[in-house]
């Protein structure tokens, strides 16, 4: 266990406790409205405002609008990828080739094996047309193997923040008390298709990227009134219920010196794919159970027979992490499996493409014939043109 806040004056610990309430308040509404967040936790506005600039945004968290990507008609797939040697090092333009043509919300490089993971998302009439993409590829000069598991359901997993101490910046987790649960209600329900337009797409893309994002900000960026960017916002974005929450990223928390990094308490983190497939059902709600108790996970998605799983733990904690994984793989042997991030590789978490939405029939576009012959002219040495 971390010690984080055991030790501390109870005018501290009572602090802590209201930024809990605040980023979970942020989490469930956003940080636009400050306002109402404060009310929510019971603290002047000035105080509010002052823990959100100094102990959130001041201390390296981000704030991501998290999309219901159902209800524009996407659905989630997990590709999971080994390059070919002379790609291996060139990850980055293989991944924007795929990026031209999909909506590729995050892809990475791990260690010490070079797998490539990526999270799409696609149409869903148009998920069975990409695996079998995946399958016309493989092993033609790109890709040694390439596997695409389609999820039913994927979410952003919101901050634990319960177990942060905010005051010292340092997770206060008991490994050794977890307590599987198996939590039905978690999982997304099976939402109604919503009608969209291409100002809805790039008001959410920039949220997405970052969600402290004010409408004039967001007016000037892309180039929309104001009025515009306001109207969509209130009466179809929030109404239609477009956004699900918000995700606060701790995972790029940085440091100011070498000195500050040196304190006690201080984490540096590792990033990490999990993957555990083949899985029957009674495996599956098990393995969601344990990592549901877990506060790294950031994002998930699950499938018929598999679940995924991306976070970061504090590198402090290996040896917890891997003891805990295996405990959780006991009878899954080979079919469950941690890969770190490599960080010194090109990684990117992007979003919403508007180039990929067609807004004269008001649908998403995915051409599995134009992206089989990307990586065709990548095998012959044809580096493709990616738009920015």
């Amino acid at each position: 266990m971390v010690v984080g806040l055991s030790n501390e004056p109870l005018s501290l610990r009572d602090d802590n406790s209201k930024v809990v309430k605040m980023v979970k308040t942020i989490c469930e509404i956003g940080p636009r409205n400050l306002d109402a967040v404060s009310r929510s936790v019971g603290v002047p506005k000035e105080t509010a405002r002052y823990w959100y600039r100094n102990w959130l945004l001041g201390s390296g968290f981000t704030i991501h609008a998290s999309i219901d990507y159902e209800k524009i008609g996407l659905n989630c797939v997990i590709l999971v990828m080994k390059l070919e040697e002379e790609f291996s090092k060139q990850a980055d333009k293989v991944f924007a080739a795929l990026r031209e043509h999909c909506n590729v919300e995050n892809y990475n490089t791990t260690v010490p094996f070079g797998i490539c993971f990526a999270q799409l998302f696609v149409p869903k009439e148009q998920v069975r047309e990409l695996i079998e993409f995946t399958k016309s590829i493989q092993g033609k000069g790109v890709f040694r193997s390439i596997r695409a598991y389609a999820a039913k359901w994927h979410r952003d997993v919101p901050m634990r923040a319960e177990y942060f101490d905010f005051s010292h910046h340092i997770w206060d987790f008991d490994w050794g008390h977890m307590k599987p649960h198996y939590d039905r209600s978690a999982e997304p329900r099976e939402a109604r298709k919503i009608k969209i337009d291409i100002n809805d797409v790039k008001i959410l893309r920039e949220l997405q990227v970052d969600a402290t994002r004010d409408n004039v900000w967001i007016s000037k960026a892309l180039g929309i009134h104001g009025k515009t960017i306001a109207h969509r916002l209130k009466n179809h974005i929030a109404k239609s219920g477009l956004i699900l929450g918000y995700r606060l990223d701790w995972s790029h928390t940085d440091y100011e010196s070498e000195k500050e990094a040196a304190r006690v308490g201080k984490h540096r983190y590792s990033e990490f794919n999990i993957m555990a497939r083949d899985l029957a059902e009674p495996e599956k709600k098990r393995v969601i159970a344990t990592f549901s108790q877990f506060p790294f996970i950031s994002a998930e998605a699950v499938g018929i027979d598999f679940y995924y799983a991306r976070g970061a733990f504090p590198t402090d904690r290996l040896y917890d992490m891997f003891s805990s994984l295996k405990g959780i793989g006991e009878g899954l042997s080979d079919r469950l499996e941690l890969h770190v991030i490599d960080s010194t590789l090109p990684f990117n978490v992007s979003g919403l493409l508007s180039t990929l939405f067609n807004n004269h029939n008001k649908r998403w576009t995915f051409d599995s014939i134009r992206l089989k012959s990307r990586f065709e002219n990548l095998a012959k040495g044809t580096w493709p043109k990616t738009r920015s």
